[in-house]
Order: C-alpha cells, then structure tokens, then sequence
C-alpha cells in the first residue's frame, strides 16, 4: 500500500539469499519488478519460480498479467489458462482471460469466462461488472434481476454495491433508460471516490521526483541514444490526449 516497490525488491533479495528456492519471496519479487515497471526482469522472475514449482498456480497468473501490460496477449491467454488448469477454483485467472478475450474482440468467448467464473462465486460483483461490458441487454434479462437482487440485500458491501452499480449502468444505457444509468453511475463513482486516498504531498513530491531526474544534462547526456527518426505518430482513436496509448506503445518496445 505504501508503494515502495523499490525498497520491497532490495529487501526481498536480501531474503533471497538465505531462502533461494522460497517460491513466495520469488512471486514477491516479480511483483515488485512488474510494478516498477521492470517488466523482463518481472517475466525471468516468474519464469524460475514456476521452474522451481511448476503447480504454483498463482505464478501463471501474474505472468499472464505481465505480458498483458506487453500487449504479448497470445502468450498471456495462455498462461491464464494453465493457472485455472492447475487451480480451477482461482477466480482473478478467468478475469484476466475474459480481459484478454476482450482485447481480442471475442465478446461471446470472453462472456463465457466470465459466465464460468460466476458459477463458482455468484456473489463476486465484479464478475458481473466484467459480464456487463461484454453483454448486450434488453428488458427482463436474467443477469440484470441477478445484480438487482445482490446489490439490494442489505448486507451488500460496499466493494459489492461499487461494481455492480457500475454494471447496473450498462445494463440501463443499453435498454435507453437513461434517468436510471445515470443514477446507478452516480452511485458507483460517488463509492469509488471513497477509496481514493488523495495525497497533494504525494503528487508534488512526484512532481519534484521528476524534475529532478530529467534534467538537461540528462538529456544532454543521451543526446544521440535512441531512434533519431522524427517522423510524427498519431494517435488515432476517442477524442482524449493519447498518453495511455504511448505509454503502452513504449512499454511494447
């Protein structure tokens, strides 16, 4: 929670040392490099933790989630499916496969994930968030009764209550009742916001961080390094600034 990634890699590769077949402290350090961003260093970590323990489910997983973040979405398909091989019961495996069947653009397949997952926990709201976006409704749909039913049981959390208006909003853009959309997204946003713990100390030191590192000498330093090609990129795509879309770009190369 604290987000000191860095310190936790250093640390888990002290212990390392001592316990070099430990498959935990392994898993651990390979989610520490990936939310560096050190992402090959991340894949040759879960790589020898699965050779050291070829049934630890939970490796497959996070390997699937690396090579999601490379885009390398073949390979993370399947390495999504070996983990529910080894572990059926595993649900945030079929959540990554659904997401990488919605990539692909297979709405039914990846509704059929998700569809499976639920069957094992029919209350895991956001199973049916993830159902909602592949799924188009119409009036007296079974899965909406579903999420109308869970969502007002007064022992909803509010983790529960967060995905499912979201869904819930889905459902009712798609049946044009508009009114009700916009109250269930209200409710959704006004929950997640709850979660959201905003720090300006955070996002200034950030900022300073940045300063900082990039400086002229830097830059001045690597003046040579890289594609020297000037050629302009264009985004393509919904009217927003496209950062997302670079950052992926460049995290694929």
């Amino acid at each position: 929670n604290s987000r000191q990634f860095n310190s936790l890699e250093n640390r888990v590769k002290q212990l390392l040392k001592k316990y070099p077949k430990n498959i935990n402290l392994h898993n651990i350090l390979g989610i520490a490099l990936k939310d560096q961003w050190k992402l090959d260093d991340s894949i040759k970590i879960f790589k020898e933790t699965i050779k050291i323990q070829p049934n630890f489910y939970i490796a497959y997983h996070n390997m699937g989630n690396v090579l999601k973040e490379l885009c390398r979405l073949d390979e993370a398909k399947t390495y999504y499916q070996k983990c529910i091989g080894i572990n059926p019961n595993y649900i945030e495996a079929y959540i990554g496969l659904g997401k990488v069947l919605l990539d692909f653009n297979k709405l039914d397949e990846s509704a059929t994930v998700f569809k499976r997952a639920l069957k094992l926990k029919p209350e895991n709201a956001k199973l049916h968030r993830y159902l909602s976006e592949v799924t188009k409704y119409k009036e007296n749909d079974s899965h909406t009764k579903n999420m109308e039913r869970i969502i007002s049981n007064s022992n909803a959390t509010q983790d529960q209550q967060m995905h499912l208006s979201f869904a819930l909003g889905k459902v009712y853009e798609d049946m044009k009742c508009y009114d009700k959309a916009f109250s269930h997204w209200e409710k959704g946003n006004f929950l997640k916001r709850k979660e959201i713990k905003y720090s300006t100390y955070s996002q200034a030191r950030l900022f300073q961080d940045m300063k900082e590192t990039f400086t002229k000498a830097l830059f001045e330093k690597f003046e040579n390094c890289g594609n020297l090609d000037s050629t302009l990129i264009f985004i393509v795509g919904m009217p927003r600034s496209g950062t997302t879309l670079v950052q992926q770009i460049l995290s694929s190369h």
